[in-house]
């Protein structure tokens, strides 16, 4: 068994080079490495099983996506569903079917389009995990507390509403959160993930859990290396010079 376990997080699959993108080649390579070399991808319940228990079987991950930008429906549905991978997409209710161009959206940030209705209901069908992302994206931390609290409750009601599947997860945007905003999460989700670069362990808060954003991994190198002990120390270290 393992103490630690990798939950993986992309946003976009394109070509532009950004630091939120991994070129659809190198997805499709990171995932036929992890399943030839005996990784299993997890549903939520059984991640958050092995989370109370203190450990997870070993060459386990979960794989998740912010933001639900369609190009996960055209470039990682296909690779997963080959492999028989699962993933935990986060989606934005009032930005779902347009683009990525929340007001709070960094310059650099390519524009994109983002999954439809249609679309995240035909993924949720197909076996993927949905989770809410906020309802519109903004800094939760910069809202007054009423609005914070109905940004995040609003985005598991509507998605639950449209997608007719349930929404156990939480993810907050930029990562940004409070004690207060954990609160809320833990009382009304099975998990909320934070953007602290670092492994699960049995030490992580269930209401913000860790993950490692692929801009730190995306190097065969260190992807080569997520069972490796020395990885946690490089994401250590890498840690120290985040902002967040």
């Amino acid at each position: 068994m393992t103490k630690r376990l990798p939950v993986l997080t992309y946003h976009s699959l394109d070509d532009s080079h950004s630091p939120i993108s991994v070129a659809p080649v190198d997805f499709r390579w990171q995932m036929e490495y992890l399943h030839a070399n005996g990784w299993q991808a997890l549903k939520l319940d059984d991640f958050l099983v092995g989370h109370a228990r203190g450990n997870w079987e070993p060459k386990t991950f979960l794989l998740t996506f912010d933001d639900g930008l369609r190009n996960f429906m055209e470039q990682a549905f296909p690779v997963l569903r080959e492999l028989n991978f699962t993933a935990l997409i986060f989606a934005i209710p009032d930005w779902v079917g347009a683009t990525n161009d929340w007001p709070s959206q960094p310059k650099w940030v390519p524009r994109l389009p983002l999954l439809t209705w249609t679309d995240l209901r035909l993924m949720a069908d197909a076996g993927m995990e949905l989770g809410a992302h906020s309802l519109s994206h903004p800094w939760l931390m910069q809202l007054a507390s009423e609005r914070a609290r109905f940004e995040v409750l609003e985005s598991q009601r509507v998605i639950q509403q449209r997608v007719g599947h349930p929404v156990q997860a939480f993810a907050y945007p930029y990562g940004a959160s409070s004690r207060e905003l954990e609160r809320i999460v833990g009382a009304n989700f099975h998990a909320g993930f934070g953007s602290t670069l670092g492994f699960a362990t049995r030490r992580n808060r269930f209401t913000k859990f860790k993950r490692i954003d692929l801009l730190y991994v995306r190097a065969p190198l260190f992807f080569r290396a997520l069972a490796e002990d020395w990885l946690n120390v490089y994401l250590f270290l890498r840690r120290m010079f985040r902002l967040t």
